[in-house]
């Protein structure tokens, strides 16, 4: 399975012509299908809508700077491979501990504080 983030295959071409180059076409992935890519879902999630790039902008350093603002030194580096890749892994991260009721990782709050539902706010 190949997840890709932008609006276009560039990803999976390049990934596809690399694995080829090195004589890897066994490890090449089949071809997402662009409905099933979060840009593509959440462009027509948008659209509908009626709402605008910068109100609902799924890009991936603006998602992460949601959810890890303080974490300014990896969001400086956004377009690098190295910190895409980082910051996809605790944006996923931070999605299982949503879904498991577990605190969002790395955020000290969840640490020092009890939740806002607990003190009646």
């Amino acid at each position: 399975m190949l997840l890709a983030w932008g609006p276009s295959n560039l990803d999976y071409a390049l990934l596809n012509n690399g694995l080829k180059l090195a004589g890897h076409e066994d490890l090449v992935p089949p071809e997402p299908l662009k409905s099933t890519q979060p840009f593509w879902w959440w462009s027509s999630l948008r659209q509908s809508l009626r709402a605008t790039t910068q109100d609902m902008s799924l890009c991936l350093s603006r998602v992460y700077r949601g959810l890890y603002p303080q974490d300014r030194r990896l969001l400086l580096q956004a377009h690098n491979a190295g910190a895409d890749v980082k910051m996809l892994m605790r944006i996923i991260q931070s999605y299982f501990a949503r879904v498991q009721g577990l605190p969002m990782p790395g955020m000290i709050e969840n640490y020092c504080f009890e939740p806002l539902e607990t003190r009646g706010l």
